[in-house]
């Protein structure tokens, strides 16, 4: 039974891999007709938009993209947060980095090698560029800049409680008011 399982297993995955990999190719190679045919006709986006209804703008631009090799195709389903930071790489850059390890400096500036998909959103802040990926000495700057911009905000500012916008008390907390605030208030209103 167990052998049976196994098997079925893995013919299974084997069949999806198999499938997987030949749907990859085909949305490369309808990309690359789309961007041929816009290229043509200048129109034609309208009638791939109206053809696919259900296929939001942003992903058509996405297929532009990846048709004119400006954008690597793992770029269209992967929503990691390092994902993310590489789309707007140069093409060359997405293919070196996607799916790599990076260095991630600590901020005891141990240096680890982190997976790729592994990377937290605030890491992928760390280590990645609008245009490459930081390296060490630029992680060991951007930390030591995010912590002087911490030491040098105020912490005793005051939350806000209340705000006066367009004639409008607009209450955004619980708060209470002494009578020289309320009439404060009715001035700025």
């Amino acid at each position: 039974m167990k052998n049976e399982i196994a098997r079925s297993t893995t013919k299974g995955m084997n069949e999806f891999n198999e499938l997987f990999m030949l749907g990859e190719r085909s949305i490369q190679q309808a990309c690359e007709v789309y961007v041929k045919t816009i290229d043509l006709d200048k129109s034609a986006y309208k009638e791939f938009e109206k053809m696919f209804p259900t296929v939001p703008k942003l992903t058509w631009t996405c297929f532009e993209k990846i048709g004119r090799k400006q954008q690597i195709f793992q770029l269209l389903t992967d929503l990691s947060p390092a994902a993310q930071k590489i789309t707007h790489f140069p093409y060359s850059v997405q293919e070196r980095a996607y799916g790599q390890p990076v260095e991630l400096l600590t901020k005891n500036c141990d240096t680890l090698k982190v997976a790729f998909h592994d990377l937290t959103k605030e890491q992928a802040r760390q280590v990645f560029t609008k245009d490459h990926v930081r390296t060490i000495a630029e992680q060991r700057a951007w930390i030591e800049n995010g912590i002087k911009g911490l030491e040098s905000s105020n912490p005793k500012e005051e939350k806000l409680t209340y705000e006066v916008k367009n004639g409008l008390l607009i209450v955004l907390d619980k708060c209470s008011f002494n009578k020289d605030q309320l009439i404060k208030i009715l001035a700025d209103l």
